[in-house]
């Protein structure tokens, strides 16, 4: 019996080493996991705030092409609005040119 406690104490030691390395290794899963995790939350933050600027961007690029079409269809409007008034102002100017005619027809 002697040389079975000090076996024993050897083997418990030995136990209780691995079992410490274990513990290490564990700790450094863990750590590793932890590690990973923030790395994934910052991409994804990262991901969240591209998308958020890409929708901007194409709230954006879609505003700037309805003031574009918006501003286009004004200035067609202003296009057409003049060319009415100069119409008018041309039968305006032909009716002014028969009339002195017409006057002097009567006489």
């Amino acid at each position: 019996r002697d040389g079975e406690i000090p076996r024993l104490q050897r083997e418990v030691e030995a136990y209780m080493a691995k079992l410490e390395a274990s513990n290490t290794k564990v700790f450094n899963l863990e750590l590793q996991v932890r590690t990973s995790e923030d790395r994934l939350s910052a991409m994804n933050d990262t991901i969240e705030r591209y998308r958020s600027e890409s929708i901007r961007a194409e709230e954006e690029l879609n505003a700037a092409r309805d003031n574009e079409r918006k501003g286009s269809d004004v200035y067609v409007q202003n296009l057409k609005r003049r060319i009415e008034e100069l119409e008018g102002d041309l039968n305006t100017t032909t009716q002014e040119r028969e009339m002195p005619s017409e006057i002097s027809q009567e006489e």
